[in-house]
């Protein structure tokens, strides 16, 4: 069994890259017991293996916007270009 989530990827304002980037949507399918804490971090995690230059690390962030989509919006420190991405998780049915 598997968890599938709407993972959004956006730039944040200002930022640039001359790096690939991971910018837009992705339908991502995470195990069952991912703790809900990790769903942003694991799902971006999951994004970043068909990115070659980019290292993923597990922020465990749990934040809600007012829809109730988990939100994670870091500075990613692991990898100097991701700092300027912000990430949202919808989970789906």
């Amino acid at each position: 069994m598997s968890i599938k989530l709407r993972l959004t990827v956006c730039r944040k304002h200002g930022a640039q890259s001359s790096q690939p980037s991971p910018e837009g949507e992705y339908l991502v399918a995470l195990r069952t017991d991912t703790p809900e804490s990790c769903l942003a971090s694991a799902a971006f995690d999951a994004v970043l293996c068909n990115f070659p230059d980019a290292h993923g690390e597990d922020f465990n962030v749990k934040t809600r916007d007012l829809e109730g989509h988990i939100v994670l919006d870091t500075e990613l420190p692991a990898y100097g270009v991701m700092k300027q991405y912000g990430l949202s998780v919808t989970p789906l049915p």
